[in-house]
């Protein structure tokens, strides 16, 4: 049982996203545009406030980034797909 709630657990959370893994989004205070490495999962959090998060990475630089997902999805980021 407990498995089966694990499946339909993560596929909701999955859906809960608003970006997408691979997907390209634009910052708008810097300009810069970044590909969405991981999204947000349950299982990985952040210590400093016990949030999920997402890791992107600069398509100039290559930096890879990692920032919660309350602050990526509040609109300082857009999708360009």
């Amino acid at each position: 049982m407990y498995y089966y709630a694990s499946i339909i657990y993560i596929f909701f959370e999955s859906r809960m996203n608003k970006f997408k893994k691979f997907e390209l989004v634009f910052h708008e205070k810097t300009k810069g545009v970044y590909v969405v490495c991981e999204i947000p999962e349950n299982k990985k959090r952040l210590e400093c406030c016990n949030e999920s998060y997402y890791e992107y990475k600069s398509l100039d630089t290559t930096i890879r980034w990692i920032r919660c997902k309350s602050e990526m999805e509040d609109g300082r980021f857009r999708s360009m797909q």
